[in-house]
This record gives C-alpha cells, structure tokens and sequence, in this order.
C-alpha cells in the first residue's frame, strides 16, 4: 500500500518534536492533515446531524489555537510554580514576600490568560456537534484521551481534516491512524 501525503505548511511553533529521529514543530505537524470534502454526516444520539466541513474546520481551527495558548503559556508559567515549590513555598506564601511581587503578578497574569482562554475553550466546545476530530501524536488519533498517551503528551490539533468519517480517513491516511484509535486502520 503507497500512502500519498501532500504537506503545506501554515504554523510553525518554537516547539520541537521528536519522532523516530526527525524533528518537526508542534503546528508543522499539522500540515500532514489535509482533505477536500465539502460536508460531513455525523451521528450524535439517534440524529443524524449534518454539518458544514468549512465551519467544522474553522471551529476546531480556533480551538487548536486556544489549546496551542493555553500549552504556551503552561510552558512558561510551570518552571516558575516548580521553583517555588522546591523553595517550600505555595502562591500565597510568595504573594506575602516583599521581594517577590513582581514574580507574582506575572504569575496572577499568566493565571488571569489561562483561566480566560479556558472560558473561550469552553465557549468554542459549545458549538461542537459531533463531526470526528483529529490529533496528531507519532499517528493520528480521533481523541485527545488514547490509550497510547502519556500524562505529558504533547497533542497536536488537524483542524484540516476535521469532519472525515473513519472510512475517509483509513482511505486517505492508511497506516498513519492509529490502531487504537481506528479500529479498520491498516497496521502497515
């Protein structure tokens, strides 16, 4: 089987992925997820529920930017959390310590943006109908949860190919999907 993927790429990101030796950046990826279908039968319940790919695609486009936020700015405010942590310190500790307002504004302010773009995650999700999703990690996957994932995982969102059905996707992705994931994905 010859798997054909054509690849553009729109995003680049700071961050490097490492897979089987090749390294690529976390939105680069996504350029592997592509597709040309104008719409997408989905079922949610016993309702068949039509939507437009293009508004499929441009919600879970806004939401793989949000989570690309929220991961950044995770990434920045950790070590900080980390350090007061090995200090013995909690946030509220810090807050009383003259020397550290600065840091802790920083820190309320990297706070203040998560919680917000949780609010915009949650306003975006909201309009979701139930069209198939797609994330890559080393394969692609149809949730965020895989068996396959470690607690660090870094997940990567293909908005570009939001709506297939399973049947579109192993036709035009083969053995990129995973087998857990798809169950009808080939191995090989």
């Amino acid at each position: 089987m010859t798997l054909k993927l054509s690849a553009e790429i729109t995003h680049s990101s700071d961050i490097p992925i490492l897979s089987y030796g090749v390294s690529f950046t976390a939105m680069g990826l996504t350029s592997l997820c592509k597709a040309v279908y104008n719409r997408v039968m989905t079922q949610k319940g016993t309702e068949m529920i039509t939507t437009n790919i293009e508004t499929a695609r441009e919600i879970d486009g806004r939401l793989a930017d949000l989570h690309d936020r929220r991961y950044r700015i995770s990434r920045q405010l950790n070590p900080v959390l980390d350090r007061l942590r090995r200090w013995g310190m909690t946030l509220d500790d810090a807050r009383t310590n003259l020397s550290m307002t600065r840091d802790v504004e920083w820190i309320d302010r990297k706070m203040t943006e998560l919680d917000e773009i949780g609010i915009q995650i949650d306003a975006t999700e909201a309009e979701y109908t139930g069209w198939n999703r797609f994330f890559f990690v080393q394969h692609l996957h149809n949730t965020t949860e895989c068996s396959s994932f470690r607690w660090n995982t870094r997940i990567v969102w293909c908005p570009e190919i939001s709506g297939l059905t399973e049947e579109e996707a192993v036709a035009e992705y083969g053995a990129t999907l995973c087998t857990k994931c798809f169950k009808s994905a080939p191995t090989q």
